[in-house]
């Protein structure tokens, strides 16, 4: 539902940088300290006092508007505003604070923060949409000032367990596909060892196609339907990326199997824990895991294309 809220609000400029941050970073506040200096960053804050046509925008800085701006966008900091903002206010890894008498005339997004509303019904305009995700406050503020732990995760205990947890899970979830559409899983597995490069193509391919297509689609179609048609879009390519992990474990497991009989046996539920443990191994190896995440989207979606087309051609078609 939040999600929804998000993307029908992208209705100005303003939003869609903020969207985009949300999409990437998934949603991750810290509480406002005083205003003599930001408590993380240790930078004074940047005071606005300018007219009310500014743009402010900032990047690991405390901002607080005390005379107007019409839009303020903050990642990694928090947002003060004691004046008027005229439109939007939106913070990313921050907290939003309107103290008494302040005016915001447009919408408030808080990713990994909170909304601090001390001047009531009176600072804002009803029908405007406040949208709040307050979750993960430490995360994405290190994400937003620090990128690179997201690329480089900390070794512990909790990095650990996500990882154990996350074997458990596409284990189960594996054998679920590999039992309910055994003949789809491998007939899958067939084009993959027949042709890779052009599973690969197609996927890429689908991938670039379709966001392209929904950029175009955004800007032309109304906003209730484009969202719709985002969300059904990314239901279906997370579908195929169920689908086409379960194919490559079960591919990767039969493999070391071949090769290695002694690490599991010659079972499919050996292969399938082979699988989950691979590939959760190379999705926890700094910095490569991204290009990990493309190769299995690309390999996935290049696979559900593959059997559409075989569906859609009689020739092709099994029996």
């Amino acid at each position: 539902m939040a999600l929804t809220h998000i993307l029908s609000s992208v209705k100005s400029r303003m939003w869609r940088p903020v969207s985009a941050a949300a999409l990437v970073l998934a949603a991750f506040s810290a509480t406002a300290g005083g205003t003599s200096s930001d408590p993380v960053s240790g930078k004074s804050p940047l005071v606005v006092t300018g007219s009310a046509d500014s743009e402010i925008f900032s990047f690991g800085r405390q901002v607080e508007v005390v005379g107007s701006a019409r839009n303020v966008l903050v990642f990694g900091a928090d947002v003060k505003v004691v004046g008027t903002v005229a439109e939007d206010v939106a913070a990313v890894g921050g907290t939003v604070i309107q103290s008494k008498g302040s005016f915001i005339g447009g919408d408030v997004l808080v990713l990994g923060g909170d909304y601090v509303n001390e001047a009531g019904s009176e600072g804002r305009t009803r029908s405007r949409e406040t949208v709040v995700y307050a979750g993960y406050e430490k995360e994405i503020r290190e994400m937003v000032l620090n990128p690179a732990s997201a690329l480089a995760p900390g070794l512990t205990w909790s990095f650990l367990a996500q990882r154990v947890l996350s074997v458990l899970f596409w284990f189960l979830v594996a054998a679920g596909v590999n039992t309910l559409i055994p003949s789809t899983v491998g007939s899958a597995i067939s084009d993959l060892g027949a042709n890779p490069l052009r599973i690969a193509a197609y996927g890429v391919g689908t991938l670039v196609a379709v966001s392209a297509g929904l950029s175009v689609l955004v800007g032309l179609i109304p906003g209730l339907v484009s969202t719709l048609l985002g969300l059904l879009v990314i239901l279906g390519i997370l579908v195929s990326y169920t689908f086409g992990r379960s194919v490559l474990q079960v591919t990767v497991g039969r493999y070391v199997q071949k090769r290695l009989p002694w690490v599991a046996g010659r079972t499919e539920m050996g292969a399938l824990v082979v699988g989950s443990v691979i590939w959760t191994l190379v999705l926890s190896v700094p910095y490569a895991w991204t290009m990990a995440v493309l190769v299995l989207f690309s390999m996935s979606v290049g696979m559900t294309v593959t059997l559409g087309i075989r569906l859609m051609t009689p020739s092709q078609r099994p029996g």
